[in-house]
């Protein structure tokens, strides 16, 4: 599948914006555009304060970036992939209640899928720090579903090894992260939560994918 976007066509970085409005390299050819299309180089780096004798990958759709140190193994974010087809889809927070109990924050919500795929899309919930979350739940339709906790690489593209992805001519190709939850769930699908964290003095925030 070869995705294309047009100047016209809504920026896939989410804002809704129309692209040439928004990530197009014509406003913006810097390195900070990440959003910047086939033709344009992006590069991510994996390093370590000290120094290392190797890299490890799991070669699969879902897995983990290590840094190896002789015998040991340093974690770096897992990582998931999906087809460039996810832009499509959409996840639509339809209730989300914040309470504040002694030093702790209580987030209650749903989340809507909104998507034509036979496949389970990713949802991501999370906050800026996932050190600061204590407690996590989630169900669909009264019961409670799985989840995996991680710091995340989300890799956006046609195939799905980002390894791989580097012997080919790039074709909207992306890589993001962040920390939270990932819920793989059924397209029309709603998903409720409640995440818990420790206050600190600045906002906490959801991320959802």
């Amino acid at each position: 599948m070869n995705f294309q976007i047009l100047p016209k066509d809504k920026c896939p970085c989410g804002s809704g914006k129309e692209y040439r409005k928004c990530h197009s390299p014509k406003r913006d050819s810097s390195d900070d555009n990440i959003w910047k299309g086939p033709g344009y180089k992006q590069k991510t780096y994996f390093m370590d304060k000290e120094p290392v004798s190797g890299f490890h990958f799991d070669k699969a759709k879902k897995g983990e970036f290590k840094l190896l140190r002789d015998d040991d193994r340093i974690p770096l974010p897992r990582f998931f992939c999906v087809d460039d087809s996810i832009l499509e889809c959409k996840a639509i927070v339809r209730y989300l209640s914040i309470s504040i109990e002694n030093n702790t924050v209580r987030f209650d919500g749903s989340v809507g899928i909104n998507a034509d795929s036979k496949s389970e899309i990713p949802i991501l919930v999370g906050c800026s720090d996932i050190n600061l979350i204590t407690k996590f739940e989630a169900r669909s339709a009264g019961k409670p579903i799985s989840y995996e906790r991680g710091v995340w690489g989300i890799f956006i593209g046609e195939d799905e090894n980002p390894i791989a992805r580097g012997k080919k001519q790039p074709q909207w190709f992306r890589c993001l992260y962040a920390s939270g939850y990932l819920i793989e769930a059924k397209a029309t699908e709603e998903i409720t939560f409640s995440l818990y964290a420790n206050i600190r003095p600045f906002n906490l925030s959801h991320s959802f994918w």
